[in-house]
């Protein structure tokens, strides 16, 4: 499906039925990331829940306990 120049870049998401019935509630976010090969991710940490799909290829995912937060704390230098 083209897109035409008419269609709005922003419109209401379509329905979330699976993830309402995963987590128990409608998501508070629906985001798109979109990357090729070359798509590489800091370490950060994510506000809502995530489903992620990769459509060819694979993306490897280092996942980190809770118990490891203070250790994670975001640390700003002085220059």
């Amino acid at each position: 499906m083209a897109l035409r120049s008419e269609t709005p870049i922003f419109q209401p998401v379509p329905s979330t039925g699976f993830a309402e019935e995963a987590f128990s509630a409608p998501p508070d976010a629906v985001n798109i990331w979109v990357g090729d090969q070359r798509s590489v991710s800091s370490l950060h940490r994510d506000p809502y829940e995530n489903i992620y799909c990769v459509i060819r290829g694979s993306k490897t995912f280092t996942l980190l306990p809770p118990s490891d937060a203070p250790y994670l704390a975001e640390v700003w230098a002085r220059v």
